[in-house]
């Protein structure tokens, strides 16, 4: 994605120009809500924001690319075993075999 900060800001009300250019110029990380804006303008994870690393995981990177997933995911790690057990169960009879045998190769 080619787009200026000056731009990000404009389209973003959470990001504030001057503010972040501040933040650069005092080598100062941003808010994780202010990163957190920013990767999802950019459709980047925050790793990537801080670190200039990609995800290489393509099951890590579908999830921090997909909001709904992200959301989806962020509650599974609430679940008891239990619970993780009847989503499974869930997704298993709403997934073909051979789609679930691609999405893990």
């Amino acid at each position: 994605m080619d787009i200026s900060l000056s731009q990000l800001c404009e389209m973003n009300e959470g990001l504030v120009y001057r503010t972040i250019t501040q933040q650069r110029t005092r080598k100062i990380l941003p808010s994780v809500e202010s990163l957190a804006t920013m990767a999802s303008a950019l459709h980047v994870s925050m790793d990537y924001l801080v670190t200039g690393e990609q995800i290489s995981d393509p099951v890590l990177k579908s999830i921090d690319n997909n909001p709904a997933v992200k959301e989806i995911a962020h509650k599974l790690t609430m679940c008891d075993e239990s619970k993780l057990v009847i989503v499974n169960a869930m997704l298993d009879s709403w997934v073909p075999d051979e789609t679930r045998s691609k999405g893990l190769a």
